[in-house]
């Protein structure tokens, strides 16, 4: 049986990124922020490198505006950034590992790269999904 070696499986740095740091970032690095995007993970080869979470996304302003006091902002934000983050490196490692080849929806055989699949993934409704459904209510809706 064939064993992995899990020696340089360091966690991806994490990068917090907000409105004033859009332009700067994508001078810099070529990533392209907005209100839509919540984050961009970067890999080189098999390495997930770094993941840039977006601060300033549509999806944690809305969050946020429901909030009554800075100690709730303080905490939703680091909610945010920790489920962004952790389920982000989740989905990559699986699909990684997995060897999935994506594709674009239309058939057209363009292949997607993972950094792209699992950026839209929380572009959509995944990244409203975990901010606004806490795990009491996930458990909560499991009881009879």
């Amino acid at each position: 049986m064939e064993t992995e070696s899990f020696d340089n499986i360091g966690l991806p740095e994490l990068v917090k990124v907000s409105k004033e740091q859009w332009d700067e970032l994508e001078i810099k690095s070529g990533i392209s922020m907005n209100y839509d995007t919540v984050l961009a993970p970067v890999a080189s080869g098999d390495i997930l490198e770094k993941i840039y979470i977006n601060i300033d996304s549509n999806v944690f302003l809305n969050y946020r505006k429901k909030l009554k006091n800075e100690d709730q902002i303080i905490v939703a934000q680091k909610r945010y950034i920790a489920a962004v983050y952790f389920h982000s490196l989740f989905l990559y490692m699986i699909t990684k590992k997995k060897n999935y080849r994506l594709t674009t929806s239309d058939n057209t055989e363009e292949e997607i790269t993972i950094d792209t699949y699992i950026s839209d993934v929380f572009d959509s409704y995944y990244s409203d999904f975990l901010l606004n459904f806490g795990m009491e209510q996930l458990i909560g809706s499991l009881e009879d």
